[in-house]
């Protein structure tokens, strides 16, 4: 079950960093490094565009999911 869920942490992360790669052009990383972060949050240093953005970018591919998983199932009936 532990190998289960650090799978899905580190999927979680590697979907969450294209996400963001996508509509900002840089890595997590790079952008944390771009504000000269070290362990803070970067979501707590963003502006209030790059919120929008982020929060936009998160809807859709959460849309976009449901969607195919609709889909899916619908194939499988």
């Amino acid at each position: 079950m532990e190998e289960h869920e650090i799978k899905e942490g580190l999927e979680f992360a590697i979907l969450t960093n294209v996400i963001h790669e996508e509509w900002s052009g840089v890595s997590i990383k790079e952008h944390k490094n771009l504000k000269g972060l070290k362990s803070q949050n970067l979501r707590d240093h963003m502006s209030e565009a790059e919120l929008i953005f982020t929060a936009l970018a998160e809807l859709s591919t959460a849309s976009l999911l449901r969607v195919a998983r609709q889909q899916a199932w619908k194939k499988t009936k």
